[in-house]
């Protein structure tokens, strides 16, 4: 039996033309054949090794074409996103460590959170300084509400609080609330908002006031105070409308010697609101003040003067209270309120006259009370007289009699009596 040959080494293997492979053999189908029109193809590259194919031919795989590698000079990367700075640190990472060491927390902690969402995205850096930023934000924040909580619960007393003697009077300035205000505190009122207008009320909410040792400028004094009677707030208008009269009232006892005061003075007063009364607040605060900075108390009672200063000013005190003369000239329309007027000097001349002689005076101080008496008693007649006019030719005409007040005679019994004779409040 024959034995196979091997093919000549230079001769070249001829195909076997009626020889189909099979599929199993081949791989993949190879697909038509092109047309005569069809484009050249490029041609075929080796595979991995050499092969034998069909009747000897080198193995080709099949659909491999060589198409030009896009990065013809090696591997070259690929382009970053847009935004994509992995070399830059992240500006809010910045910021934010910035504002949280500036008590800036809230502001810190916004562009923390921001900072570590831009860096995820970005691919930048300062990841910690956003951390950091975000952990001494949050850090303080808690600070923050722990501070405040202790303070509202009394924990901790931020009030700058005054320093008081062993009877009540201010040593030190400080801070207080108004409902806390004393009898005798010289104060400022610390308010833009509303500020105390005279004759009015100062203020219908609870605000903060400076309060001093009266030697120290201020603008205002608390006179004195009262309670509020009932359960049930009255209403605004009731209180406002009690509040003045009786404020006035308390001025009286409170700064008796009205020739103590280079200006006059002016009463205004603090009141409880609808609110302040559900929480507590019944007492109306009556305050008065020169209406400029003063470094003086005005205070003139018990306190301060002897028993023969208090029976003087408490005996011309019924003379000062008397009311003053209309101001319309007088005609038939009003010649009934004159006549009131006249009456009402009588009863204070007869009271101050009566209150001097019930007290026994110095003897330094004796003839000038008594002098002033005098005086006193001769003008009683003449508004007795204005009084009972029938017209007003008789009013006009008994009006021309009445003889001056006791100028001359109140002085001297000033002196006498140690009383200030001038303003003391200058400021």
């Amino acid at each position: 039996m024959d034995t196979p040959r091997d093919p000549e080494p230079d001769a070249a293997a001829e195909p076997v033309a009626d020889a189909v492979p099979d599929a199993a053999e081949t791989g993949p189908e190879t697909g038509p054949e092109p047309g005569p029109d069809a484009a050249p193809q490029p041609a075929a590259t080796p595979g991995p090794g050499p092969g034998v194919g069909f009747a000897g031919q080198p193995y080709q795989q099949p659909y491999q074409q060589a198409y030009p590698h896009p990065y013809p000079y090696g591997y070259q990367g690929y382009n970053p996103p847009p935004g994509w700075h992995p070399d830059r640190t992240n500006r809010f990472a910045i910021t934010s460590l910035v504002t949280s060491l500036t008590c800036l927390w809230p502001v810190g902690l916004g562009f923390g959170i921001a900072a570590l969402s831009q860096i995820r995205r970005r691919g930048e850096r300062g990841k910690g300084l956003a951390i950091a930023g975000v952990v001494i934000s949050s850090l303080m924040a808690a600070f923050a509400v722990t501070l405040v909580t202790l303070i509202a619960t009394g924990v901790i007393d931020t009030d700058d609080d005054p320093e008081r003697d062993d009877n009540g009077a201010v040593t030190q300035s400080g801070d207080i609330d108004v409902t806390t205000l004393r009898k005798g505190d010289c104060f400022s009122d610390r308010t833009t908002e509303h500020p105390m207008n005279p004759g009015e009320e100062a203020h219908r909410r609870s605000i903060v006031v400076r309060v001093v040792p009266c030697t120290e400028p201020h603008t205002a004094e608390v006179t004195g105070d009262y309670t509020l009677p009932g359960d049930t707030y009255p209403g605004d208008a009731p209180v406002k409308s009690g509040a003045m009269q009786r404020c006035q009232e308390v001025l009286g006892d409170y700064a008796m010697d009205i020739r103590a005061y280079d200006e006059q003075l002016q009463v205004f007063y603090y009141r409880p609101d609808a609110m302040s009364w559900a929480r507590g607040n019944h007492r109306v605060i009556c305050t008065a003040g020169t209406g400029s900075s003063v470094r003086a108390s005005i205070r003139r009672d018990e306190t301060n003067l002897n028993a023969d200063q208090l029976a003087y000013l408490k005996a011309v005190r019924i003379y000062n209270n008397a009311p003053d003369a209309p101001e319309a000239d007088i005609d038939e329309t009003n010649l009934k309120e004159y006549q009131d007027w006249a009456a009402a000097m009588v009863k204070a001349l007869q009271g101050e006259a009566d209150a001097l002689e019930a007290h026994t005076f110095p003897a330094a101080a004796a003839p000038h009370v008594a002098a002033l008496v005098a005086k006193d008693r001769a003008r009683i007649p003449a508004f007795q007289a204005l009084a009972a006019a029938p017209d007003v030719d008789s009013f006009i005409s008994a009006f021309k009699k009445v003889p001056s007040a006791g100028g001359s005679e109140a002085t001297r019994a000033r002196d006498a009596l140690g009383l200030a004779n001038g303003p003391t409040t200058t400021g």
